[in-house]
């Protein structure tokens, strides 16, 4: 079965001592397991290191995303959060992944591809590059500690 994940991108002002939801990403990004890895270490099949291990609900969560997970039960799991500076702040040019393609399709057939270590920064896909992008403009306004993500999966 298939792992999916879901949540969302808030923000805080400064002046106030709660959160928002302002972006869910359920549909803006995909399955992307390596992206699954570094984020919370879930399906870690490429032996990632991730930026950070499972943290759990923030206490503060935003009302959006409160309602959301509340909606997945126990269907959801490894709820996390991780803000714009910790995302930003990642070695994604030195933390590698084993890519474990081992067949390609040509013209004349099949052959075998050797495995390879590859950047993270090569692990990110266009809709995960926008939700970044999009955090990343957000954290211009708000700063780079009161942007996060909120996140879960399910299988």
């Amino acid at each position: 079965m298939g792992c999916d994940i879901h949540g969302w991108v808030e923000i805080k002002k400064d002046y106030l001592d709660w959160w928002y939801g302002v972006i869910q990403i359920d549909w803006l990004v995909g399955r992307n397991y390596t992206m699954f890895a570094c984020l919370a270490n879930v399906r870690n099949y490429d032996n990632v290191k991730p930026i950070s291990e499972p943290k759990g609900i923030p206490e503060d969560v935003s009302d959006e995303a409160k309602e959301d997970i509340e909606g997945w039960g126990p269907d959801g799991h490894s709820h996390s959060w991780l803000t714009w500076k910790e995302i930003k702040e990642y070695d994604w040019d030195s933390n590698k992944y084993y890519e474990h393609r081992v067949i390609e399709f040509t013209k004349d057939g099949i052959k075998k591809v050797k495995p390879k270590w590859k950047s993270m920064k090569e692990a990110i896909s266009s809709d995960w590059q926008l939700l970044f992008d999009l955090m990343e403009r957000l954290a211009k306004d708000y700063g780079d500690e009161n942007v996060r993500l909120v996140f879960w999966f399910d299988n």
